[in-house]
This record gives structure tokens, C-alpha cells and sequence, in this order.
């Protein structure tokens, strides 16, 4: 453990490039008063690109489920990249879930939305449509996060909505889930998206898959990151 932070920080961001991350950065989040953090107080998170053509083809299920089972794959193979790296310099680490029912939002006092997490290591912000929003690739990434007690080197936070004017992802919803308001770290999440209008929505379009699972538009028309 007596190598520098910057060094092994330094280190884990290439070894996860070179395993296919696409974003990847680091944040302190002991100052956000989570117990979860009092033991693992540094988050790592890292990001794998949507494929273009599935994005393009939203809201068609088939396309997207496809990628999304290729992308789970690659984030399994860089979380175990991370994890082992962490483990052979002994190092604690836990990873943060993605699996959070759209009805049951959580309580930032309670656990770390992987977002949040996107947004303290300086990935993106978190757009008018609830998704973490990459200068370089909008919201066309998978994110993946891992909090542990290995200190890091850690990126600047995205601190407030950089949208500006922009209402694309407003006007494409379907049915008027997205508020419009501008997003900050104070802002309850359900002042930017009404989610029970979104699923609605799900349950009420079947596809020849059964009941849609994914709609995407919001994504979809994002200006940021498109080819």
C-alpha cells in the first residue's frame, strides 16, 4: 500500500481503458454523510458506450436488449479487471447496484445511485431526462461504479445542468414524464422525471418480445454525443 494515490489511480484508469472502458473516472464521496461510505469512502466509476445503431433504433426492443446483454458482459469483465487489482494491493471494495425499481427511488442518505456517483467522478451531469449525460457521449453509456478505500487521485464533480436551452429529450417523450427542470444535487429526482408515467407507458405498448422493456426516446434525440 505504499505506492502514491496518484500512481495506483493512475494505473487502474488504464487498466480499465484497456480493457474497453470508454469513461472512466474517481471521486471522494466521504463528505455526503452515506454510512455506506464511512468504509469505503473513494468511488470508481467507469462507462461503456451504446452502440449507435441500436440507440438509432429506439424505442425497438430487440436491437437494444441485443447490445445490452454484449455491454453486460464487458462490464462484468471490467469490474472483475478493477476488483482484482484491488484485491492484490488490499484494498477493500463494493460495488454499486444499477438494479433500483424505477418506483422505488432511493434516498441519497441511504445508498449511492451509480448517477450520482457518474457526476462526483466528473463523467457527466445529470440531464433534464434523469440520465447521466457525458460531454463527449451524452447519454449513450452504460455506467458502472465501485466504491472502496483505496485512495485516489480524484476528477473534478460536474456541480450543475449544462443543457442550457436545449428541451429535446421534453418534447420527445411520449407522455410528458420529463419535467424540464434543470437538474442539480439538490433536486429530488422526481422533480425531473415522473416515473410512474414512464412505466405506463411500458406496460401499456406491448411488443412481439411481450411487454416493452425499454423506451429510450429521451435518449435517443440527446444532441450531446451523437455521430
Amino acid at each position: 500500500m505504499g505506492t502514491s494515490p496518484p500512481t495506483r489511480t493512475s494505473q487502474l484508469r488504464t487498466a480499465l481503458e484497456q480493457k474497453g472502458a470508454s469513461l472512466v473516472g474517481f471521486a471522494d464521496v466521504s463528505a455526503l454523510g452515506l454510512e455506506m461510505a464511512e468504509k469505503v469512502p473513494f468511488g470508481i466509476c467507469f462507462a461503456l458506450r451504446h452502440d449507435d445503431l441500436a440507440v438509432e433504433k429506439l424505442p425497438s426492443d430487440e436491437p437494444w436488449l441485443e447490445m445490452s446483454s454484449r455491454l453486460r458482459d464487458k462490464a462484468r469483465a471490467l469490474y472483475r479487471t478493477a476488483e482484482s487489482l484491488l484485491d492484490a494491493w488490499g484494498y477493500r471494495h463494493k460495488r454499486t447496484t444499477s438494479g433500483i425499481p424505477p418506483d422505488d427511488l432511493p434516498d441519497l442518505r441511504e445508498m449511492l445511485p451509480q448517477k450520482t456517483l457518474g457526476t462526483l467522478s466528473g463523467l457527466g451531469w445529470i440531464g433534464r431526462s434523469s440520465l447521466l449525460v457525458s460531454p463527449r457521449m451524452g447519454p449513450r453509456i452504460r455506467i458502472c461504479a465501485i466504491l472502496t478505500d483505496m485512495p485516489l487521485l480524484v476528477n473534478s464533480p460536474f456541480t450543475e445542468d449544462q443543457c442550457k436551452d436545449c428541451t429535446a429529450c421534453v418534447d420527445a417523450c411520449p407522455v410528458g414524464a420529463i419535467t424540464g427542470s434543470p437538474w442539480s444535487h439538490s433536486l429530488d429526482r422526481r422533480e425531473l422525471l415522473d416515473v410512474s408515467k414512464c412505466q405506463e407507458y411500458l406496460w401499456s405498448t406491448p411488443t412481439s418480445l411481450g411487454r416493452r422493456q425499454t423506451c429510450g426516446v429521451c435518449l435517443k434525440v440527446c444532441p450531446v454525443g451523437r455521430s
